[in-house]
């Protein structure tokens, strides 16, 4: 099982692969290219530690405050469909085609710069498949209930205090 595998090109870090549980959040985060599959699963880190701050500034910005404060609260473990939810992963392909997605990427990877991650994107193309339904959008009228961030309130920052 391949832990986390990132595809440097030209100085930036092109593609990030997150399949399995051990998932070092700012190196996978800097990717432009985040691929996620079944085995990959994240425990919320704790604000300020680890890439905390990232993680918490990405979900507030794809999803809303609300799920990023549930998400805080609750430290919950979120998967592959979650982590597409939240705009923390970009694609999702099964373990099965990592061998074939790595050998796309590296034929990929030739293509000159601006130009090199739209050819990554475009390549894999053909592998990405549905992630299933996401938990947090399922539960996202309750979270926005129940974890709603005041408008009356100063706007916080996440960053490390």
């Amino acid at each position: 099982m391949v832990d986390e595998i990132a595809v440097i090109a030209k100085g930036t870090s092109l593609l990030t692969l997150a399949d399995g549980g051990s998932l070092p959040l700012p190196i996978f985060l800097a990717g432009v290219v985040r691929v996620v599959t079944q085995n990959t699963g994240l425990r919320v880190p704790k604000l300020g530690l680890g890439g905390g701050n990232v993680f918490y500034e990405t979900v507030a910005k794809n999803t809303s405050p609300a799920v990023a404060l549930y998400l805080a609260l609750t430290r919950k473990k979120i998967f592959a469909s979650d982590m597409l939810y939240t705009g923390l992963a970009t694609h999702f392909t099964p373990a099965k085609n990592l061998t074939t997605l790595l050998m796309i990427v590296g034929k990929a990877v030739v293509c000159p710069p601006p130009h090199t991650h739209l050819a990554v994107a475009k390549s894999l193309a053909s592998l990405v498949e549905y992630a299933g339904p996401s938990r947090l959008q399922t539960l996202k009228d309750e979270i926005e209930k129940h974890f709603q961030v005041s408008s009356q309130l100063p706007s916080y920052s996440w960053r490390k205090i």
